[in-house]
């Protein structure tokens, strides 16, 4: 499993909950998204507690979830992740079971585009990319 593929992964499809929020994020992608999109964050925010460095990480993609956010995000789930190795199945399956839910509501609204064949596609070799329309973080 590679890692840093589920770490950039993670920080993609979190990106549109922290950049809308929980209302606007139910509204766009649908309740059920919505609850695997929290319990994604909030497994990611409980094993990042008490790490300044990583809690920082997140913070900051909360306020500004642009790329390179994104990235700085990532670069911290990864490490956690190479330190954690028993959570890799648990996000890996947060993610897949989440991507399929943005993808369904993706090709129903014309904000957000996922890249179907990467994000969600855990595995070597794999990237993770979330495309944010130009309105995408208005309201």
């Amino acid at each position: 499993m590679d890692v840093a593929a589920l770490a950039m992964t993670v920080a993609a499809v979190l990106a549109p909950l922290l950049a809308k929020g929980a209302e606007k994020f139910a509204e766009e992608f649908g309740q059920d998204a919505y609850e695997k999109s929290k319990a994604l964050l909030d497994r990611v925010r409980s094993r990042l507690k008490g790490k300044p460095k990583i809690e920082r990480a997140l913070v900051n993609c909360e306020r500004s979830p642009d790329s390179e956010s994104q990235t700085a995000l990532a670069e911290a789930i990864q490490g956690e992740l190479v330190t954690s190795p028993e959570l890799v199945p648990e996000l890996t399956s947060l993610v897949q079971e989440l991507t399929a839910l943005m993808q369904a509501a993706a090709a129903a609204g014309p904000k957000y585009q996922v890249a179907a064949k990467i994000v969600g596609a855990v595995g070597d070799g794999s990237q993770a990319i979330f495309h944010l329309g130009k309105d995408a973080l208005k309201d």
